[in-house]
């Protein structure tokens, strides 16, 4: 079904995270903007569409993600952040974490559209409601449409009288 697990970890140890693992795609979010882009990580920062490298510590938050698994930070404060490591049930997990497993969990697979058309001339998608330019890691003759694939993991149970429900979501793919 699929593990989890939750851990406070310095920029160091993520950065050693990041390093170890396979990813395809990387979502960042700071406070002027979010980008999607494929994972290009060399231990000292992140290599961007444009060919520029942006260090870890210039983004918020942010998920490297891939068919097998995907990890999630956001910064707490320096130098810390708080980290989920989800995975598909036959993989690896980080050493020294605490691993939850998920098989009594239901999960779903589900594709969202992103915003926004292929405009051809300015080589980018845009959406009249966003004012800028929205850049996707993906060939636009494959992908006119794009889509994000997640894969959600929910159950639900009862905590003294009342119905709980608990969840994770996994980014799986961009296409």
């Amino acid at each position: 079904m699929g593990k989890a697990g939750q851990k406070k970890l310095t920029e160091n140890e993520l950065t050693e995270l990041l390093s170890g693992f396979k990813f395809e795609f990387l979502y960042l979010e700071c406070v002027e903007e979010a980008r999607l882009e494929h994972f290009q990580f060399d231990g000292s920062g992140f290599t961007l569409r444009e060919g520029t490298v942006s260090s870890l510590n210039n983004w918020h938050r942010g998920a490297a993600f891939g068919p097998e698994r995907e990890v999630r930070w956001e910064r707490t404060g320096e130098p810390y952040y708080n980290t989920l490591f989800l995975t598909e049930p036959d993989q690896l997990f980080p050493e020294g974490w605490e691993v939850r497993d998920l098989s009594d969990f239901e999960s779903e697979t589900r594709e969202f559209f992103l915003w926004g058309g292929y405009n051809k001339e300015l080589k980018c998608w845009e959406e009249g409601s966003i004012p800028k330019a929205l850049h996707y890691p993906l060939d636009s003759e494959k992908s006119p449409s794009p889509r994000l694939q997640i894969k959600e993991y929910s159950r639900l149970y009862w905590e003294g009288n009342q119905v709980r429900e608990e969840s994770f979501h996994r980014f799986v793919k961009l296409f």
